[in-house]
C-alpha cells in the first residue's frame, strides 16, 4: 500500500479502529501483549524509561507501556491517530510524533530506550530501512520489540 493512501485511510478510520479489529482488541491476545511487553521491557536495566510506540494507530501499545510506568512517544503517520493518542491519554506521561513514512528523522541517534511496534511494519512500503532506523534511534542496551497479532485458530472473546 502506499504510504498516502495508507495515510487518509487511517486518518478516516482513526475513531472507530479499535471496534472493527476484534483480532487484535480481545481478551487472548491483549493478555499475550502486556505479558510479552512487560517481560521485554525487563531487559531495560533504567529505572525510569522513554518508550517510542511505533505506528502507535489508536494507543494499544502506548497505553500498555503508559501502564508499566514508561515515558512514551506515541507516533504515527496519521495525524488522525494522533489526535486521538493525545486525547485518549491526556495528562499522561505521552507525548506525539508525526511519522514521514520514510525515516525516523528528527528523533535523536540513541536516545529511546524502549522501542515497540505491533501490526505496523506490512504498512512500510521499506520497512528494512525502518528497521535500521529502529537501531540508530535506540539508546545503548535499549530495546527493540517487533510483534504482529497472533493468528490464533482459538480466539474467543470471552
Amino acid at each position: 500500500m502506499d504510504i498516502e493512501k495508507n495515510i487518509k485511510l487511517h486518518n478516516k478510520i482513526a475513531k472507530k479502529y479499535e471496534k472493527t479489529h476484534g483480532e487484535i482488541y480481545n481478551n487472548i491476545e491483549q493478555s499475550r501483549l502486556v505479558v510479552d511487553l512487560h517481560q521485554s521491557l525487563s531487559f531495560v536495566k533504567k529505572e525510569q524509561v522513554t518508550a517510542l510506540d511505533l505506528g502507535c494507530g489508536a494507543g494499544n501499545l502506548t497505553n500498555h507501556l503508559l501502564n508499566m510506568g514508561c515515558n512514551v512517544i506515541a507516533a504515527d503517520v496519521s495525524t488522525g491517530f494522533l489526535r486521538l493518542v493525545e486525547k485518549k491519554f491526556q495528562g499522561r506521561n505521552v507525548s506525539t510524533f508525526e511519522l514521514n513514512g520514510k525515516d525516523l528523522k528528527g528523533i535523536e541517534d540513541n536516545t529511546i530506550d524502549f522501542i515497540a511496534t505491533y501490526s505496523v511494519l506490512h504498512h512500510i512500503p521499506d520497512y528494512i530501512k525502518t528497521i535500521k532506523e529502529m537501531c540508530r534511534i535506540c539508546s545503548p542496551g535499549g530495546v527493540i520489540y517487533i510483534d504482529h497479532e497472533q493468528n490464533n485458530e482459538y480466539w474467543s472473546d470471552n
